[in-house]
């Protein structure tokens, strides 16, 4: 009897040990993913400040063109027929320099520091699944006491 609650025992404590190794394991690669997802957040953000400066600097732009629009539209109210001409000839050959200008109106996006990211535990090496469980060691026999 006592050998067999000794094999049952070992066999337990094998069984645990390999559900402890795997849940090792799990929690290293959940650790890798959280650090891969911490990563790819940062530059999400980094990419929604840079995005958010270059359409701001668009708008700004776009105001200032509507702003010479209106101008030769009225000129030409005023009985100036050359304004809007002029001013279409103006836009089509500053091409280049309105490209200029969107980047230089557009500020360079803050530096975005990446969160911390924890320590991570040293990878744990899956174990095979038929991994032998150590050899026993057998307690000190203890005699039945006798009734004198």
């Amino acid at each position: 009897m006592f050998d067999r609650e000794t094999k049952e025992t070992n066999r337990l404590l094998a069984e645990n040990g390999h559900t402890l190794r795997r849940i090792e394991l799990l929690l290293t690669q959940l650790l890798t993913t959280e650090n891969k997802i911490i990563m790819d957040l940062t530059q999400l953000t980094a990419a929604v400040a840079r995005n958010g400066t270059v359409e701001a600097s668009a708008v700004t732009l776009l105001q200032g063109l509507k702003g010479q629009l209106d101008a030769a539209i009225e000129a030409n109210r005023a009985g100036d027929p050359t304004a809007l001409a002029a001013l279409s000839t103006a836009l089509g050959s500053e091409t280049d320099s309105l490209a200029a200008a969107i980047v230089a109106n557009t500020p360079a996006p803050a530096a975005v520091v990446a969160a911390p990211v924890a320590d991570a535990l040293p990878p744990v090496e899956p174990s095979p699944a038929a991994e032998p469980a150590q050899a026993p060691v057998d307690p000190v026999p203890v005699e039945p006491a006798t009734a004198s």
